[in-house]
């Protein structure tokens, strides 16, 4: 009996697509996407003889006067079809006891594995339910590959997950076009950081509609893309546009310079260049500026002529600024951070009443400004600051750190594009233009959680990760095959927000705020540089004056020398090891059933780019002994890691190896050598001798031209 109903729903599949036009002969292998005349259920998978209901009960939640309808309350019909370019414009009409509305599907069939909706009604809708994958008992798997829609608190969860449907080996996705839509933002009803293993799971996160100012809604107006596919990265679309910028960045580190005076900073920028030797470029923002009083407090306002044409005297005048900006633009590039989110209490253009507050959903003050009015501060702002300091490239605080960008929806209904996510983005990505117009160059940011800016509208940044076992961006695998060929993104974060993996102690809690004064600590440095070199990242510093010298040399001449290999290049493939065997992510999803099995494949990660360098790295407790360049091995351990190039002249490492001097002594040592450049670094740290030195030490083309030879030497002691 049940072979007999798979045969019906076998040809019902293939009869549904000859009447809807869609192919019905599959070209994504044994499966395809169809689309159904069910206005509550408009889209199916068929698989051999077995179907899945992709959009079960999907519709709107209607509002009325005393009560909410959703598609568990009403009834649906189809009340008219045509078919327009290859788009079936369906209206439908949701219809019960003191309801009648109507709203139109569009549904556009790009592939048997890529059907795009788009959704257009009333004003009256409080949410839209994206609708639940049913028809099949079985349990699906649920999860985030690194997607940074939100600030990863552990109380935050991604967007839409990837679902993996282990009977038919195919991978579910839902793309949500933000730029498009209408809603505030979104919910998942079935969190997949708790349910990684789910039965009828959402298809991906509901949408949501605020109540503006004047007490009435933005229209109902979304698109989405479902995707299907037996490989796990093709189930996302088109990646973000590139950075223009991107080729000079890859040879960059990052100079990141916090609540320091100009004097400390002016010093370490000369004693980087003078130990450098040109030998690494460099991306300078001076963040700390323009403080009046305290820290932030005229925030969005830094600078204006004349009224305000000093920076905050508790770092220096305006004249050592000056010489700041002159010297790290002979080493790259340089410019000064500013924010245009923030309200502090001193803001003289609040004051003013030339930038305006944004409301929040309750319809009172938020804390952050009016887009559209900030939008003429900026342009003022950064036109007078171009005229002093002649900057090469801008930052602009918390700007690429609101996620998709519903923490900075602005609810006033008399402001353009209120309430709308697609409205908020379209001012953010305006202002991200005229900002890199008027310095003729990059764009920055602080933490990078906003995606959707990253490449063209942000150019680069810090690239912040923490909470990360509360999400799955414990694999760098999304990044490296969705931003890393973008442009070149730095570290992994501010020390104190680099918290990290749910297999070590939680540093949040042993520092009060993440790994903090990272630097100075070896154990905390090798973590960090780790997943720095992991996630294909090129070297940061994030300079305090209490820094140890030997952390900011040893970033630019092995991270700094490393990354040129490997930033920007095609991932050609990552692996996951655990107890000798090598994994792909698809081969891990399958085979893992908890995240606790998850988290075990997090630890030993070979990552090969299509140029032929490779990075390994070993996070678990235990060395890891690798093979490399045919008949050389080396031994990493814990946090220990190793970048070299297939041709041999390129190879950077932080290793276990033998002391020179005491026989039978095992260290940790830093090595870096690139022939290209003619460059060589090495740090013995605690052993007595490695490669014929003891202290941190650097050659150019063969000859000695610099040793650090106080190791624990600060920059201000």
């Amino acid at each position: 009996m049940s072979s007999f109903r798979n045969n019906i729903r076998t040809v019902q599949c293939f009869f549904i697509g000859i009447v809807l036009g869609f192919a019905a002969q599959s070209v994504a292998g044994d499966f395809r996407l169809t689309a159904t005349n069910n206005p509550s259920d408009l889209l199916m998978l068929c698989y051999g003889e077995s179907e899945l209901h992709l959009l079960d009960k999907m519709g709107p939640v209607f509002e009325l006067e005393e009560n909410s309808m959703s598609p568990d309350n009403y009834k649906l019909k189809i009340i008219s079809e045509k078919n327009e370019n290859g788009i079936r414009k369906l209206r439908c009409l949701a219809e019960v006891e003191g309801l009648k509305a109507e709203y139109e599907v569009w549904i556009e069939q790009k592939s048997d594995s890529e059907v795009v909706f788009t959704i257009s009604g009333p004003s009256n809708v409080s949410e839209f339910r994206i609708g639940n994958i049913t028809g099949t008992e079985q349990s699906f798997k649920q999860f985030f590959t690194g997607e940074r829609e939100t600030e990863s608190f552990p109380g935050n969860d991604g967007m839409c997950p990837v679902i993996y449907w282990p009977q038919g080996n195919v991978y579910i996705h839902m793309e949500w076009d933000a730029d498009y839509a209408n809603s505030a933002g979104y919910k998942h009803r079935l969190l997949p950081k708790k349910n990684y293993l789910a039965k009828n799971p959402p298809i991906g996160s509901d949408f949501s509609y605020a109540v503006l100012s004047d007490g009435s809604r933005p229209a109902l107006r979304e698109k989405f893309t479902i995707r299907c596919s037996k490989n796990l990265w093709d189930v996302y679309g088109k990646k973000n546009n590139p950075s223009e910028y991107r080729q000079e960045l890859a040879g960059m580190v990052y100079f990141d310079s916090w609540s320091e005076s100009f004097t400390s900073t002016l010093n370490a920028l000369k004693w980087l260049k003078e130990t450098t030797n040109g030998k690494v470029k460099f991306y300078t923002i001076i963040q700390t500026w323009a403080d009046w009083k305290s820290w932030d407090a005229a925030n969005p306002d830094a600078y204006r002529i004349p009224d305000h044409n000093q920076p905050g005297e508790i770092y220096g005048n305006k004249d050592q600024l000056i010489e700041i900006m002159k010297v790290a633009k002979s080493m790259g590039r340089a410019g000064l951070r500013c924010n245009y989110v923030h309200i502090g209490p001193d803001s003289w253009s609040i004051k003013e009443g030339l930038v305006k507050h944004a409301l929040n959903s309750t319809g009172k003050q938020a804390w952050f400004t009016d887009f559209h009015s900030v939008r003429a501060l900026a342009e003022r702002q950064e036109n007078d600051i171009k005229k002093d300091f002649a900057p090469t490239t801008s930052f602009h605080d918390q700007w690429a750190s609101g996620g998709c960008g519903w923490p900075v929806i602005n609810y006033d209904s008399s402001v353009k594009g209120a309430g709308a996510l697609s409205g908020t983005r379209e001012i953010i990505k305006e202002i991200c233009k005229f900002t890199k117009a008027v310095h003729n160059g990059p764009l920055s940011s602080e933490s990078l959680i906003g995606d959707f800016l990253i490449g063209e509208y942000v150019d680069t940044g810090d690239y912040g990760i923490y909470g990360a076992d509360d999400r799955f961006d414990i694999s760098p695998e999304y990044k490296l095959r969705r931003l890393h060929e973008q442009t070149v993104l730095y570290g992994l974060g501010l020390g104190y927000r680099f918290y990290f993996g749910p297999w070590e102690k939680d540093w949040a809690e042993v520092d009060g705020a993440g790994y903090n004064y990272y630097f100075n600590d070896d154990e905390k440095l090798d973590k960090y540089r780790a997943c720095e070199i992991l996630w294909g990242n090129g070297g940061y510093l994030f300079f305090r004056e209490r820094m140890r010298k030997v952390h900011a040399l040893e970033e630019c001449m092995t991270v700094g020398i490393a990354q040129k290999y490997y930033v920007l290049q095609p991932v050609e493939y990552v692996k996951y090891g655990k107890d000798g065997i090598w994994n792909t992510f698809d081969k891990v999803i399958r085979d893992c059933n908890t995240r606790e099995e998850l988290f075990e494949w997090q630890r030993q990660f070979h990552v090969k780019f299509k140029n032929g360098c490779h990075i390994w790295v070993n996070r678990s407790e235990e060395p890891v002994q690798v093979r490399y360049l045919t008949n050389k091995t080396i031994k990493l351990p814990q946090d220990g890691w190793l970048v070299y190039t297939e041709d041999g002249n390129m190879i950077a490492y932080m290793a276990l190896v033998m002391d020179s001097v005491v026989a039978g002594n095992e260290g940790r040592v830093v090595y870096c050598e690139d022939k290209n450049q003619g460059v060589k670094y090495v740090n013995p740290r605690k052993l007595l001798g490695y490669e014929g030195v003891s202290k941190p030490t650097i050659w150019i083309e063969g000859k000695h031209f610099y040793t650090l030879d106080d190791p624990d030497a600060m920059f201000k002691n």
